[in-house]
């Protein structure tokens, strides 16, 4: 009985948010239709950068840099569990 209540109670705002949402997906995919090519390049480029960077190491590098700029609260909750 309680892990049905707490089932419905963890489903009803996802359903909620998933119908109201709708309408903005629906204005969104006819942007996004209307911008398929430019869309599909950048997605390859930043695939490609992805790829290379891995490659190289260069993710590790930079990686390092935004840890070193970041506050130590921040670190500690991100290396935390």
């Amino acid at each position: 009985m309680l892990l049905g209540l707490f089932g419905l109670g963890a489903a009803t705002p996802l359903v909620i948010a998933a119908y109201a949402s709708r309408t903005g997906f629906a204005r969104l995919q006819g942007w996004a239709l209307g911008h398929s090519g430019f869309l599909r390049r950048g997605v390859g480029l930043v695939a490609m950068l992805s790829g290379i960077f891995i490659a190289t190491g260069a993710d590790k590098l930079i990686a390092t840099q935004v840890l070193a700029m970041m506050p130590d609260q921040w670190l500690e909750l991100v290396t935390r569990y």
